[in-house]
């Protein structure tokens, strides 16, 4: 079991879409941000434009997608919204420590892209 990282970059745009290729298939993300809602959701199209997921909140530190069944479409992984922060290994921002906190998304729509990775994790043996 070899388990791939595929990096998908972020803009600091409200609204923007890109093509992506997962387990060597083409596909179109979506981002939107809401400020009605304060938070960040994510669609997923085929290259075709067929929906596969959508409205999907960008969760940090959660295996997004992990729950559907859609490896009918290619998809066998989970996407995970991991937090950059430089300061991760001092001991005042380790997860279980009174100061510890994902850096805030909702009031700025460049947050995101400055403060985390979006990742597409899967087992690559799944793919043949």
């Amino acid at each position: 079991m070899s388990i791939v990282f595929q990096e998908i970059p972020l803009k600091t745009d409200a609204y923007y879409e890109q093509l992506v290729t997962l387990q060597g298939t083409l596909y179109v993300l979506t981002f939107i941000y809401s400020s009605y809602y304060g938070k960040w959701h994510m669609n997923l199209k085929t290259s075709t434009g067929t929906e596969i997921a959508m409205g999907i909140g960008l969760v940090p530190s959660y295996p997004m997608l992990l729950d559907y069944a859609l490896e009918h479409h290619g998809i066998t992984g989970a996407f995970w919204l991991l937090p950059i922060t430089p300061e991760s290994n001092s001991a005042d921002n380790r997860p279980g420590s009174l100061q510890y906190a994902l850096p805030d998304t909702t009031q700025d729509v460049r947050a995101l892209a400055t403060y985390y990775q979006l990742f597409y994790a899967y087992d690559d043996e799944e793919d043949g």
